[in-house]
Parts: C-alpha cells; structure tokens; sequence
C-alpha cells in the first residue's frame, strides 16, 4: 500500500515537472526513446525531422529528461508513464 502511494507521489511530480517542457524538447524524447516509431531512432534520424545538429538534439533530450526528474539512463518505462499523462501538442 505504501508503494502505491510512493508510485502515485511520484508519477504526479514528474508530470508536473513534464508541463514545463517545450515541444521540441517532448518530440525529441519521443522520437529518441522509441514512442513515436516500432524502435528508439539515433540522432542521425532524429536530425532529418529538425535543423540542429546532432551535439544540439542530444543537449535538448538531457535537458529535458532533467527537467522531468529521470535520469539518462531511465528506464523506459518511467518516461512512458510521464509522457503519457501529458497530451500532445
């Protein structure tokens, strides 16, 4: 019961946290995280969607996983369940 609790506390700050995130930054992390395609796509492909380069798209994801409260190598799963209770732009 504790955890539950525990889980719902957390889920509901990085949701917060995720308001505060631009569009780009929320594509990116979409996009490199695999939510947006059947498999997580590289920078490579992440840049023929935007004009930055590929040092720019990687500073813009961590920033936005920062933003969110998770970490580089967060797990998939987290960052689902924060973006998922965010609407699209």
């Amino acid at each position: 019961m504790k955890q539950k609790k525990t889980e719902v506390a957390r889920a509901k700050t990085t949701t917060q946290k995720l308001v505060n995130l631009t569009s780009l930054e929320e594509k990116v992390v979409r996009m490199r995280r695999g939510f947006t395609a059947p498999h997580d796509l590289v920078l490579e492909q992440v840049g023929q969607d935007f004009p930055d380069t590929r040092a720019k798209l990687l500073a813009i994801e961590q920033q936005a996983l920062a933003a969110v409260g998770v970490g580089e190598n967060a797990t998939k799963s987290k960052i689902i369940r924060a973006l998922k209770s965010k609407p699209k732009s």
